[in-house]
């Protein structure tokens, strides 16, 4: 005979739920279950329905409803995995990135090094007498060299205009304004040629003087070595601890100041 207080399925009152989350739902399932058996149980005796029956079907849809959550849970951990999988490829890639960006750093640095050193030795040479030599190879008479200073200018529009020229070679009625480079290019020769242009902005004292250029480098594009003496400037090459001008024995230099553009008396010295 079938009775309401039948309890096929028993979750003691007092258990005590341990583990993962899956563990705490069943248990508040079972209970849940305990209750709705109960009061179905009720229910059954006046539809005229056998305990067993009862506990036969009951039973199969609570084994669904758990096959149900061990289905779930199982699909959750394996996406958990896939999860944690990602995150460690994730974390392994950002690993060798930053190793990358640090090895990129260290070598930029280390061109970096190479570069002032290599622009440095070569303008010191140059400051410390080459540059006076070469130059006197050319009949200019040098009475002495500095590193530039920056300088600028205002525009009509008010606008400030900045440059730094490397090296400056003077006597009493000439300068020869250097620009060094380690690696000379087409552009490098463009825009030495534009500050050029602006010289007597740059140095109004010597408007009605002679201002030549040059460009020093220690390597140097074909095309921009032609450019430049074209141009009209000298093209001063690095050699070991020392430097020579590399312009045909005709050419003749451009003055960017003073009362002619070009000029006919510079040659170059026959044993110099």
């Amino acid at each position: 005979m079938l009775t309401s207080h039948a309890r096929p399925l028993q979750a003691g009152r007092n258990s005590t739920v341990k583990g993962d989350r899956g563990v705490q739902v069943a248990f508040y399932l079972v209970k849940g279950a305990h209750q709705f058996q109960h009061q179905q149980g009720e229910i059954a005796m006046t539809n005229g329905i056998s305990e067993q029956e009862y506990n036969r079907d009951f039973r199969k849809e609570f084994e669904k409803t758990m096959a149900e959550i061990a289905a779930s849970q199982k699909e959750g951990r394996a996406e958990m995995k896939e999860i944690r999988a990602a995150q460690k490829k994730t974390d392994e890639q950002l690993e060798k990135t930053d190793r990358y960006l640090k090895e990129t750093a260290r070598q930029l640095g280390a061109y970096q090094k190479t570069f002032n050193t290599q622009w440095g030795r070569l303008t010191e040479a140059l400051v410390e007498g080459r540059l006076v030599d070469v130059l006197k190879g050319w009949g200019i008479e040098v009475e002495f060299t500095r590193p530039g200073l920056e300088q600028h200018y205002v525009r009509e529009d008010g606008a400030r205009v900045n440059k730094e020229f490397d090296i400056l070679a003077v006597n009493g009625s000439e300068m020869v304004v250097v620009e060094v480079k380690t690696t000379m290019k087409h552009r490098d020769v463009t825009h030495f040629l534009s500050a050029m242009r602006d010289i007597e902005k740059f140095y109004p004292d010597w408007a009605y003087k002679r201002v030549y250029g040059a460009i020093a480098y220690i390597k140097c594009d074909a095309a921009a070595e032609v450019q430049a003496e074209k141009k009209g400037l000298f093209v001063i090459r690095a050699v070991g601890e020392g430097a020579i001008i590399t312009n045909n024995r005709d050419f003749k230099p451009r003055s960017f100041t003073g009362p002619a553009t070009e000029v006919t008396h510079l040659r170059a010295v026959p044993g110099l």
